[in-house]
């Protein structure tokens, strides 16, 4: 089973040009959907865990991108190593480093997934690196 964050991990962070930062949104990131859809392809099952407290706006997401997700685990703030764990996660997909450090201490592999803005494009840059 592979599971994925939801927050800017399918999501894609919006760049704020005043205060040269990104800022959270629910715009689509296709470079995870990609990644998420070959997995599928291999037959992985594939969750959603995450640290909010609902899922109702996640749902929507996944109605509107026709996301094969099999279900989605609200963590309710808390680190989601204990769920992954329970889960059966063997790949893990987040943009938080705090997560990903947990995760290493319980055996659980995590894909970093950050942004950069490249000044060229105008655009956000999303990559995927392996936490190690």
């Amino acid at each position: 089973m592979i599971t994925f964050d939801f927050d800017e991990t399918l999501t894609c962070p919006i760049w704020d040009f005043k205060y040269q930062l990104f800022e959270p949104s629910l715009n689509p990131n296709y470079d995870s959907f990609t990644k998420l859809r070959s997995f599928d392809k291999q037959g992985k099952e594939i969750r959603i865990v995450t640290t909010r407290w609902h899922s109702q706006e996640i749902v929507n997401f996944l109605e509107k991108y026709s996301l094969p997700i099999s279900s989605i685990h609200c963590t309710e703030g808390e680190l989601k190593g204990d769920t992954l764990l329970k889960l059966g996660s063997e790949l893990h997909f987040d943009d938080d480093e705090k997560e990903a450090i947990n995760n290493k201490k319980l055996g659980i592999s995590t894909v970093i997934v950050s942004y950069r803005f490249d000044t060229k494009t105008s655009s956000p840059i999303c990559e995927f690196d392996l936490f190690e």
